[in-house]
């Protein structure tokens, strides 16, 4: 019994969503920020994050269109708790911001959505 027990605790915390930034902290993310770079980059030629899906009269979002909302979270939350002016991204909008991800994302497949957006974020600290 105990050894299900401790497989069971291992295979729970092995699920839990957790990710390295730039500076190899472990940080808890949720969301498409754990996907990779490469599901991006398939979404955006699938679709432009500015379109929906009509469907029996009602809109839905595309998953590009997702990805721009998740990375619109994760800059305001930046802004709201991190930086020290809280205009990170100041004198562009969300569509600006998503071009340097997807830009990322198309030369780096293999990370993640998060990386991508840790290393916007430090290339517009570094501008500011």
């Amino acid at each position: 019994m105990s050894r299900f027990i401790l497989f069971s605790v291992a295979v729970a915390l092995l699920s839990l969503p957790i990710a390295a930034t730039a500076d190899d902290k472990q940080s808890m993310v949720y969301g498409l920020g754990m996907s990779s770079c490469g599901s991006l980059v398939q979404a955006f030629r699938q679709d432009s994050p500015n379109a929906v899906l009509n469907y029996q009269g009602r809109q839905f979002p595309t998953i590009a269109h997702t990805y721009q909302q998740w990375l619109g979270g994760f800059v305001s939350s930046y802004n709201l708790y991190t930086s020290q002016t809280g205009k990170l991204g100041h004198g562009t909008d969300i569509h600006g911001l998503m071009e340097w991800v997807h830009a990322y994302c198309k030369k780096n497949t293999t990370s993640t959505v998060t990386q991508a957006a840790v290393e916007m974020v430090h290339s517009l600290e570094r501008k500011q």
